[in-house]
């Protein structure tokens, strides 16, 4: 999706759009749906957006594959690259941090539009709420069925915690 700055009239644009993207090493599910309100502000574009799709991922649980949506919410400031070139070191504002420069008459939004949407994936996508992982010792999906599989009931590398606290000989430190 591209922008031409020369075009956006002075009462601004509201842009509804859904297109595809890809996403380096994502599959996104159909179209992501975009909404724009795009302004003029002096030499600045600004764009305030939203968009929505659907991704499909790994459950952090069972590595099952998941569709989860994906919503995010943006704010961004286009400028255009500075005709002089800066020369040495140059100290950027906090301000100028969440600025980006375009070339020319066009505003490539695609770059924008994929961060977003890996912005909005969740950090631990699930299958389900109740999702009962992989076994530790037979590595068996346990939402599928269940394994057998002995299961201690502490982890042996915590058992020195219990010794400390004396837990481990039956003793109760209260």
């Amino acid at each position: 999706m591209r922008i031409q700055p020369s075009k956006i009239p002075q009462d601004g644009l509201r842009i509804c759009l859904q297109e595809n993207l890809e996403v380096e090493g994502l599959k996104v599910e159909g179209p992501v749906r975009v909404n724009l309100e795009v302004r003029k502000v002096g030499n600045s574009i600004l764009l305030e957006g939203s968009l929505a799709c659907e991704v499909e991922l790994e459950c952090a649980d069972c590595l099952d594959a998941v569709k989860t949506s994906v919503t995010s919410s943006f704010t961004a400031d286009y400028r255009p690259v500075p005709k002089q070139p800066v020369e040495g070191e140059v100290e950027l504002a906090e301000a100028e941090l969440d600025v980006s420069y375009f070339h020319g008459d066009e505003i490539d939004l695609r770059d924008l539009l994929r961060e977003q949407v890996v912005l909005g994936i969740p950090l631990r996508p699930l299958c389900k709420e109740d999702c009962r992982g992989l076994c530790p010792v037979c590595g068996g999906n346990r939402n599928r069925s269940v394994c057998g599989c002995a299961s201690e009931g502490t982890d042996p590398r915590f058992r020195v915690l219990q010794k400390l606290k004396g837990e481990g000989h039956g003793k109760s430190n209260k």
